[in-house]
């Protein structure tokens, strides 16, 4: 069984404080226009352990996303250097509204 962190990453600290595009009280089930921003999730997991984010950001697409994502795991490396190694097995599920996942980040892969 799966053991679900409830206190926020470094991670979703540093995603949630730059999000591109307001959030708003729109329901994530309503149906979207192909123009209309998106919101996506942003889950840690390394086969034990998840870190669920459950709060999401709204961004106009699957490249902003993995934008978004590739720039917070950056910072979270650069912040702190010496946690890398503990990251390693450790991978970042970016998952829509319907929990379906989108793409998926090793913490382990090296983004220069």
């Amino acid at each position: 069984m799966k053991r679900r962190r409830q206190k926020p990453s470094a991670l979703f600290i540093l995603m949630h404080s730059w999000s591109p595009i307001a959030r708003d009280s729109k329901s994530a089930a309503q149906p979207r226009s192909s123009l209309a921003p998106m919101r996506c999730y942003f889950n840690l997991v390394n086969g034990t352990e998840e870190i669920i984010d459950y709060d999401g950001i709204e961004v106009s697409g699957i490249e902003q996303a993995r934008t978004q994502a590739l720039k917070a795991i950056a910072e979270l490396r650069q912040e702190d250097s010496d946690l890398a190694g503990e990251w390693k097995n450790w991978r970042l599920d970016v998952a829509d509204s319907d929990g379906q996942v989108l793409f998926t980040i090793s913490l382990a892969i090296d983004l220069h």
